[in-house]
């Protein structure tokens, strides 16, 4: 009994002095490249100078599938603002699927733009979840045109203003 309580208090410690290991804002956000779902090239740091959302998501993932229909809206709003400005919003959506097929059909379910959608088919062990250390699904990050993580894990509101701030920044 003596050795779990030493145990239990050891772990307890150890923990205390865990370093997180998440991206800091301000962070460069990881290069990687990847097939789409279209079968065309996509590599992050091409789109420097634009805006890039970044989506991990999954089509088992309930809450994923729920966001989608939320971010349709704001991608249709930045398409039509770039038109306008010439600042692209770019979204690109990073499934942990391991099935194909489930995350094709949850693609066309959703009527998500299939031009910048991600599977590579290792879920977890995807080099791009590893590379950006995802833990859950969702998980979005929103990196600015110089390449760097603006921030993490935003959401609706959140992202629409954030997203029409750096308009404004970057008008000016």
């Amino acid at each position: 009994m003596k050795k779990i309580i030493f145990l239990t208090l050891l772990i307890c410690l150890f923990a205390s002095f865990h370093v997180d290991d998440e991206f800091q804002t301000g962070s460069l956000a990881p290069d990687f490249s990847a097939v789409t779902m279209n079968g065309d090239a996509f590599r992050l740091s091409e789109h420097r100078g634009s805006i890039v959302f970044i989506d991990f998501w999954a089509s088992w993932c309930l809450p994923c599938r729920k966001q989608n229909v939320k971010l349709l809206k704001i991608q249709e709003k930045y398409r039509l603002l770039a038109r306008r400005s010439g600042l692209r919003v770019i979204f690109i959506n990073i499934s942990l699927d391991t099935n194909k097929d489930l995350w094709r059909n949850a693609v066309l379910k959703d009527e998500l733009n299939t031009k910048r959608q991600i599977c590579d088919a290792k879920g977890w062990d995807s080099e791009i979840v590893k590379a950006y250390k995802v833990k859950k699904v969702p998980t979005s990050f929103l990196v600015g045109t110089d390449g760097k993580i603006i921030a993490k894990d935003i959401w609706e509101n959140k992202l629409d203003e954030t997203i029409d701030a750096l308009y404004k920044q970057l008008s000016n």
